[in-house]
């Protein structure tokens, strides 16, 4: 029997999202990290830079696999200046359900400039079901290096890399555990590229969100190991066949509602867009749980 996830705004409005628009930046969060940015915003204001946004921003949607079970959509936002483009993937594994929402978060975002490329339910059967893995296995260990992807689902998500050729990739992921201590959570896992990006993120939500949240002494997000190693996904394979740049990020669900795990994973996304020189404005944005 297949399990029907949430509705998207259904699950916003479960998980608490912001009556106002939101824009995220350094230095507004640096005054007052305590509260989020919807709790500092003339919401008119934002409202009419939104829709003067929406006035020049093309938006576009196609599908992937079209009517078989593992047909997904894949959503295009793209600025006056195109550059850069980013591709960004949640739902590669179906009951890491922060991932996928915060998709949906992203693939409405406003950008002052670049294209951004989303994915949000990557293995939608998987979601659909609440499963990790679906009906072909793990979907994240159907890209192996330097050959073909073993699946329809694998093949149709790297030609569509392929095809937009993006300067960054991020892909969202949660997981049981913390780094370092039996787990993989609160971690931020990038390439050569992109260490920097990453070691500033990690900074931006230690210090505005997870420090001041009491009895969580080990949930810190960290830096983790350099992509590649030898593993068939999606971000080792662009990374070793193409040469791309990217960042792998898990948040964990020992500890976290499912609220805050996908606010950490928007907050992460948008600081990451940020540093790249893509300025995200937000309507949807959760407001700070921490």
């Amino acid at each position: 029997m297949m399990i029907g996830r949430p509705s998207r705004r259904g699950f916003l409005r479960t998980v608490g999202v912001a009556a106002g628009a939101s824009v995220l930046g350094s230095t507004v969060l640096d005054e007052d990290p305590a509260s989020s940015p919807d709790d500092r915003e003339d919401g008119r204001e934002v409202r009419q830079e939104r829709q003067k946004d929406e006035e020049t921003l093309d938006r576009e949607r196609h599908t992937l696999l079209g009517a078989t079970n593992y047909e997904t959509e894949v959503y295009t936002i793209e600025a006056p200046n195109p550059s850069p483009t980013a591709f960004v993937v949640g739902g590669m594994h179906g009951n890491e359900r922060a991932g996928v929402e915060a998709a949906h978060l992203a693939n409405e975002y406003a950008i002052d400039r670049g294209t951004l490329v989303v994915i949000p339910e990557a293995n939608k059967v998987a979601v659909e079901q609440g499963t990790n893995h679906g009906p072909r296995g793990d979907l994240n260990r159907q890209f192996p290096m330097g050959e073909e992807p073993t699946t329809p689902i694998a093949r149709a998500i790297w030609n569509e890399v392929l095809r937009v050729e993006p300067d960054y990739l991020l892909d969202m992921h949660t997981a049981e555990g913390i780094y370092g201590r039996g787990g993989i959570g609160q971690a931020v896992f990038p390439t050569d590229g992109t260490v920097g990006y990453a070691t500033n993120a990690v900074k931006h939500v230690n210090e505005n969100y997870l420090s001041r949240r009491s009895g969580l002494p080990h949930h810190d997000l960290r830096v983790g190991i350099i992509i590649p190693e030898d593993r068939p996904a999606l971000t080792h394979k662009a990374s070793a066949d193409r040469n791309m740049d990217l960042w792998l990020t898990e948040v964990t669900r020992t500890g976290l509602d499912l609220r805050e795990q996908t606010f950490l994973h928007d907050v992460m996304t948008r600081n990451l867009l940020r540093q790249i020189g893509i300025e995200v404005t937000s309507e949807l944005a959760i407001q700070n749980p921490f």
